[in-house]
């Protein structure tokens, strides 16, 4: 089938020759490209230059996978998880799989890529609507602890798909102990996909232990259209917001005194939110409560730290009905209570 058979090395370079006008990078990565075959022995197609526009030599390499389904099918019920990797777009490829697959079994499809996911939200929808509960939960480990019994107890399979796994949003520490809890369970089965050239430093050994990852590679080439709509859908209509990803990317960044001063306030509007004339809290509120906590000594250093906080759109500030600064974080209350909640300081 050499007539047949594509240059898959070849299809990479391709790839982004398409989508990078100038791209520079060393010659040694190069080298390592043209000298890997990832799909040796698989039934390809030759001569594809424009590969990415090439629209018969995508619907054969989708053929290719799928005649894979059944394999993933008989690893996930040996109690392994699968990770997909490889350059493009694999969503429309795992919808495939779930379509064709999963369609008898609970199941839940999570878009790891979306600027507001969170690990509550996760859970949130596994309880409420797999489960059927609306019980509350102190922490996100109880409420593991409870899907994880009632699966046991109702024995049901969940099978969780989640669409970059280590999207901004999931790959802090906590929710990747979580997922790797829930990857854990002999009821839950994980399929999910990576896209970051360095996703698999998230994971420490007891991670991957937990994980129990089996990896395939489904380079796809298909352009990241619903990754990066959903991103641009959110920036046009939170123009004004501060997304939670660009949040928790300048917190991490802070002094423990800046992020002890940015909960401060984000308790206090959680706690008045509710009241209806609430604009935030008074700067000479927020000073005096900064001085007891030992924060701050002056009301410069507070400046100080709220200029940073400006100048990044974490806090805003407006004229209260007497002309004094009221300073407010432009943030969905349920985002903000779930920010707080993952970094209670």
């Amino acid at each position: 089938h050499n007539s047949e058979r594509l240059d898959m090395n070849k299809l990479r370079m391709d790839f982004f020759d398409h989508y990078h006008t100038k791209m520079k990078t060393s010659l040694n990565i190069i080298d390592i490209l043209r000298q890997a075959n990832y799909l040796e022995g698989e039934t390809t197609i030759d001569n594809c230059s424009e590969y990415v526009k090439n629209q018969k030599g995508r619907c054969l390499l989708y053929k290719i996978y799928r005649k894979k389904f059944n394999r993933w099918m008989s690893e996930l019920w040996e109690g392994f998880n699968l990770l997909f990797y490889g350059l493009g777009s694999k969503r429309t490829l795992l919808e495939q799989f779930r379509a064709v697959m999963l369609q008898p079994y609970p199941h839940l499809v999570v878009n790891g890529y979306f600027p507001n996911m969170s690990i509550k939200s996760i859970l949130n929808s596994i309880s409420q609507d797999i489960l059927d509960s609306n019980s509350s939960f102190r922490n996100p480990i109880d409420q593991y602890h409870f899907i994880e019994k009632s699966l046991k107890e109702t024995s049901q399979h969940l099978f969780l798909i989640i669409h970059n796994i280590d999207g901004a949003m999931l790959r802090n520490e906590k929710a990747q102990a979580i997922l790797s809890n829930l990857a854990q369970s002999s009821r839950i089965h994980m399929i999910a996909s990576i896209d970051q050239l360095n996703a698999a430093l998230i994971w420490d050994q007891a991670h991957i232990n937990r994980f129990s990852w089996i990896f395939h590679d489904i380079t796809t080439f298909e352009p990241y259209i619903d990754e990066i709509s959903s991103e641009n859908s959110f920036f046009g209509r939170y123009n004004n917001h501060i997304t939670i990803s660009s949040l928790l990317h300048v917190f991490e960044s802070l002094t423990p005194n800046a992020k002890k001063i940015f909960m401060l306030i984000g308790r206090h509007q959680l706690e008045n939110i509710n009241i209806g004339s609430y604009i935030g809290m008074a700067f000479q509120d927020c000073y005096m409560k900064c001085r007891e906590s030992f924060l701050v000594n002056s009301e410069s250093t507070l400046k100080a730290h709220l200029t940073e906080f400006f100048d990044h759109k974490m806090i805003k500030s407006r004229k209260g009905p007497n002309g004094v600064d009221h300073l407010s974080i432009p943030l969905d209350t349920t985002l903000l209570s779930d920010f707080m909640e993952d970094y209670n300081i």
